[in-house]
């Protein structure tokens, strides 16, 4: 299943061993581990169906925590002309969209999905070095890595400690991201060339 957001479902999400009754649609069928899950009472499997559909919001949880406070700052500055009433508007259904139409993000720390842009960015992998070497445009990927870091981690980030500790080669699946003490979020913005990157540590 295509997500707006996530851009490759099938090798970052977190699926169940086996099929389960979803707890919203009560089918029985291929359903998401519920773990990184935020809400209040337990859930035990919840469907790409009903995830897709948006009915999180029928049991009180969410995917992912939005960073709306970036997104409406970033829309506010794109768009100094629009209405508050507007940009609050369109603030609430791109947040919609990634706490209750996406699939959650595996981290060991709690931290916001980032906006770029004027609207939240795509999450592309768990990063590695070939990764950034191949996205970078002049191939400099430490560099890419560098100006990449989102702001609230600057301070917090030694560059070269990350990129000895990144991985060589891809991470091809989200069961190989449990082989590693850090992981490096990359995501891409869905209307220009530019990247963006959290890092987390257990």
């Amino acid at each position: 299943m295509a997500y707006k957001y996530f851009k490759y479902p099938a090798r970052y999400a977190v699926f169940q061993d086996e099929d389960h009754a979803c707890t919203i649609c009560k089918q029985t069928k291929t359903c998401l581990e519920t773990t990184p899950f935020y809400s209040e009472d337990d859930i035990d499997a919840i469907c790409e169906d009903c995830l897709k559909g948006g009915r999180l919001s029928e049991i009180g949880a969410c995917a992912n925590d939005a960073d709306v406070e970036q997104l409406f700052d970033q829309l506010e500055a794109l768009f100094p002309d629009k209405k508050i009433e507007e940009l609050l508007k369109e603030a609430k259904a791109k947040t919609d969209e990634i706490e209750l139409r996406t699939p959650p993000l595996v981290s060991w720390q709690e931290w916001k999905f980032p906006a770029i842009d004027g609207d939240y960015c795509q999450f592309v992998c768990f990063a590695s070095k070939q990764d950034y070497n191949k996205l970078a445009a002049d191939g400099d990927g430490k560099k890419l890595l560098t100006e990449s870091i989102i702001e609230e981690l600057h301070e917090f980030t030694d560059v070269d400690a990350i990129w000895r500790t990144l991985p060589d080669k891809q991470i091809k699946t989200v069961a190989l991201s449990n082989n590693f003490p850090m992981l490096v979020y990359l995501f891409k913005s869905l209307h220009s060339e530019k990247y963006v990157t959290v890092w987390d540590i257990c």
